[in-house]
């Protein structure tokens, strides 16, 4: 028996579906209103109808089928309190745009001008899309579909342990002990009566689909660069700047085959457009500069509050984004001490108020962390007590290992290295000007 929240979750989006249906609901029809692109808005089954190459029609009758088979079990899993929950988790977290726009190189395409921010895309859109890029995957490529299932779960499940914020949260309930995000979704889908209920619904297997989760394995890889290429595709629609129509099908139309270390390919270029166009949004959005400096001031800010006791660990861990924004900024607002003016400021600084650090902050660059430590270990103690370190961060590093018939050692794929810029390989220290 499904609880009463699960149940009370689908009774909901049965509602929902009934009046959308009927037409009963209110339509925006302001030219300047935002619109959520198709991606967005398809079910999972359609998705990855989507994503099957065109000619392939045993593929596309395989989508088919396989919905007819576990679609129900996939919305039941949706239905689940720990699953639902990743609608508040935005994708990117509080990366966003300080008014400035970044130039994005895509494949195929000229150089593009986007907005980077505001990302109102969630985790629960991203895992749906990245289920469906399994399953359009494994269709694909014939898998079985009692195994595919495992597959199509993990990859709906693979965020389910995310907290607050992600993986900038993540990293400091692991500081202060916590299991990390993996750990956490892991023995969600063990433990969960829902989330079981909905893969003993599937006839799935909890180990097989925990692997697929922690990408170990066949299908483990097959969800490491379904992951990628979801994320990015999506990411990229979302800022604006949408990769060329088909650029998931040929990806999968590259791939005829995968073992537990990578991936047989018919040519290795689409797996490298993967890679290099997730490596120019982490040039120009996951890790620009400024988002760098709002995650180190997240991070300062939550830690503080944290190791203070006025904000609760575990609301950290299972709350929403929206919710840790409320909780720090009343924590900081009932303190009137004026040694918190600069907990404040990277409160402000965080959420996207780039006045506030323009007025208030000073920022300089290293070659190297001791340079970067050393200028703030030389400030005055409350200055430097308000002082943030941003390490680089090399995005180039991801890879696939990939071979063709031709070859008899795999090939390690990676985005180069000659992507990032100075500023990208940089050390930058900031702390909060006084007076």
């Amino acid at each position: 028996m499904p609880s009463e929240k699960k149940a009370a979750l689908a009774r909901r989006r049965a509602e929902d579906r009934a009046a959308l249906e009927r037409g009963d609901h209110v339509a925006f029809d302001k030219e300047d209103m935002p619109r959520l692109p198709a991606s967005v808005t398809r079910s999972l089954e359609e998705h990855a109808f989507v994503l099957v190459p065109a000619e392939d029609g045993a593929a596309q009758e395989a989508v088919r089928e396989f919905f007819r088979r576990y679609g129900p079990a996939l919305d039941d899993l949706e239905d689940c309190p720990a699953v639902n929950r990743l609608c508040g988790l935005f994708q990117l977290g509080i990366k966003r745009d300080p008014s400035q726009d970044a130039v994005l190189l895509q494949p195929g395409k000229a150089a593009a001008r986007v907005k980077t921010a505001p990302f109102v895309h969630d985790r629960l859109t991203h895992s749906k899309q990245v289920a469906a890029h399994m399953v359009a995957l494994g269709c694909t490529l014939g898998e079985p579909p009692d195994r595919l299932v495992d597959a199509a779960l993990g990859s709906l499940l693979h965020d389910t342990g995310h907290c607050a914020f992600s993986h900038d949260g993540d990293q400091l309930l692991v500081a202060r002990g916590r299991p990390d995000h993996e750990m956490r979704g892991q023995r969600l889908v063990l433990d969960d009566p829902d989330i079981r209920e909905s893969l003993a619904l599937a006839g799935a297997r909890p180990d097989a689909v925990v692997a697929v989760m922690r990408e170990q394995g066949r299908y483990g890889q097959m969800q490491k660069l379904m992951d990628t290429l979801a994320y990015v595709t999506l990411d990229a629609e979302m800022a604006g700047a949408p990769l060329p129509e088909g650029f998931g099908s040929a990806v999968l139309r590259s791939i005829c085959g995968v073992d537990e270390h990578g991936f047989a390919v018919r040519h290795p270029l689409a797996l490298m457009d993967v890679l290099t166009f997730r490596a120019r949004l982490s040039k120009a959005i996951y890790y620009a500069w400024y988002n760098r400096v709002a995650v180190a001031m997240l991070q300062k800010v939550l830690g503080t509050l944290l190791d203070a006791g006025r904000l609760p660990l575990e609301r950290l861990e299972r709350g929403s984004d929206q919710e840790i924004e409320m909780r720090t900024t009343l924590a900081l607002g009932s303190s009137g001490a004026s040694e918190e003016a600069w907990l404040q400021s990277a409160n402000a600084v965080s959420y996207g108020f780039w006045e506030e650090f323009e007025r208030h902050w000073e920022r300089l660059e290293f070659a190297d962390g001791d340079a970067a430590a050393g200028w703030l270990s030389g400030l005055s103690p409350s200055r430097a007590a308000s002082g943030v370190l941003c390490p680089p961060y090399d995005y180039t590093k991801k890879a696939f290992l990939a071979r063709t018939s031709l070859a008899v050692e795999p090939r390690r794929l990676q985005a180069s290295p000659d992507i990032m810029d100075s500023i990208d390989r940089q050390w930058i220290a900031c702390a909060y000007k006084q007076g």
